[in-house]
């Protein structure tokens, strides 16, 4: 029961791996961790930075001190803060140290933030041959960490999200059953998705953000989410925001996944944990105030899905060897879904452009059957709210949120059609990246940038 203390048998560690790329970046980070806490007090909880350093062409650079200055005085003062209300000290940090990635020929946390959970869940079962070179705040009590909470630098966590999280994965219909032979969850899930839903105030940093965001707030009715996988299948799709059972993922993982060749994990580790999307449990995230940020995001994403294109064949590598493939064909058609939508807008401006070309006297037709599949989403929608307009809601509020809705959509369908020759460039230069870096040069494999770097380097862009 989530409105009970929970349980020490299921003490939780909700941890925020995050980038330091800057004494300012790591204070918000631990700001957020800072509101997680006041929203979820509890004495079998605790919060950690899990702190990454920037990656340098050295081990060590200058802004190195002030980095790590801030992570130690962020935490030191949180700790001294709350010591006395809770009884213990609730906050922990951890900053890895930067090792040589001779792929990416930078000196960097090893695996990014696949390697940064895989070191945490070492750490925590008292491997002490890990990268941490910063350990701040207690950790005596950190090998009975059953399960883990992981959230983005921006995730808010609301007012009992972790209690309610913790009490779906440890529910006895939904705790994992771990096959030792086969090295798989047979039944129930080791891993747990909330809905993501967007804040207000990232909503509201620009029109671009507003435009995307879509709904906002915190009503569980107005934003209430089906998921087919979930629902036809039993299995939701993991996207980096979570709780998971520390033994079993380690039981499932280890060692499967080759160093320095996976970029996008989180739809794999999900895959082979068995993943639970729970819909009545959400957090909320921000959305980039820039296009220019969203494209270098999507760009990675796109990258990220085309190196898990292994795993859809019959044997996929190991960090020792190779082994027969161990994902069913439903986690091969999740992989190779994110596939088929990298190629949408090429598609798209392909046949446009083929339409034009094959039947110029048909053009302007060609031209109006393509605008109507981008337009589908607006118009079905507003048919279904139309048609089915909720009970409980008097019709002139029903059909002025629907008018909303639909202007909103409209407005996006233009977007995305002005921006369908830039959308199709960015998706084939990410997937012909990834498959040359991937087939040929083996290098910069892991390459990785903030939202927040993009915004600064490129400017404001398109809000």
């Amino acid at each position: 029961d989530f409105r009970q203390p929970i349980d020490p048998t299921h003490r939780t560690l909700v941890v925020v791996p995050a980038l330091l790329s800057s004494a300012a970046a790591t204070q918000h980070v631990i700001d957020n961790l800072e509101r997680a806490y006041l929203a979820n007090p509890d004495p079998s909880l605790r919060f950690a930075l899990l702190g990454d350093l920037k990656a340098a062409p050295e081990r060590l650079t200058g802004r190195d001190a002030a980095v790590t200055e801030a992570a130690v005085k962020g935490i030191t003062a949180l700790n001294e803060r709350y010591l006395a209300e809770a009884g213990f000290e609730p906050f922990i940090g951890l900053v890895r140290g930067r090792r040589l990635a001779e792929t990416e020929g930078l000196w960097m946390g090893w695996e990014r933030k696949r390697g940064a959970l895989v070191e945490l869940n070492r750490f925590l079962r008292g491997d002490s041959e890990t990268s941490f070179e910063h350990v701040i705040g207690d950790t005596a009590t950190a090998s009975d960490t059953v399960f883990v909470i992981t959230l983005d630098a921006d995730t808010i966590l609301p007012r009992d999200g972790a209690a309610k999280l913790i009490a779906t994965i440890a529910h006895p219909l939904n705790r994992a059953v771990f096959d030792p032979k086969r090295r798989r969850v047979t039944a129930g899930y080791g891993l747990v998705q909330p809905r993501v839903g967007m804040s207000l105030p990232a909503a509201g940093r620009s029109f671009f953000a507003w435009l995307y965001s879509g709904v906002t707030g915190i009503d569980p009715y107005a934003g209430a989410v089906s998921d087919t996988y979930q629902d036809v299948f039993g299995e939701g799709s993991f996207t980096g925001k979570g709780i998971y059972e520390v033994d079993v993922f380690e039981a499932v993982l280890d060692g499967r996944v080759p160093d320095n060749t996976l970029l996008s994990h989180d739809l794999l580790e999900g895959n082979y944990l068995r993943t639970a999307l729970v819909s009545d449990v959400e957090v909320f995230d921000d959305y980039p105030a820039s296009y220019t940020a969203q494209a270098a995001r999507l760009h990675r994403w796109v990258r990220g899905d085309w190196q898990t294109l292994p795993w859809l064949m019959p044997r996929v590598r190991t960090e020792d060897g190779s082994e027969a493939n161990p994902l069913s064909w439903l986690h091969r058609w999740k992989i190779y879904d994110n596939l088929r939508r990298s190629l949408f807008s090429p598609t798209m401006l392909l046949l446009i452009a083929a339409g034009w070309y094959l039947m110029p006297r048909h053009g302007v037709l060609w031209g109006a059957v393509m605008l109507a599949v981008l337009f589908f989403p607006a118009y079905f929608s507003l048919a279904d709210s139309v048609l089915f307009p909720p009970k409980s809601v008097s019709f002139g509020t029903s059909a002025r949120t629907a008018w909303r809705d639909f202007g909103r959509d409209s407005a996006r369908a233009l977007l995305t059609l002005a921006l369908l020759p830039h959308q199709a460039q960015l998706h084939l230069d990410a997937i012909v990246r990834a498959l040359w870096r991937m087939g040929v040069s083996h290098r910069r494999l892991l390459e990785w940038e903030t939202a927040a770097d993009v915004e600064r380097r490129m400017g404001a862009g398109l809000g």
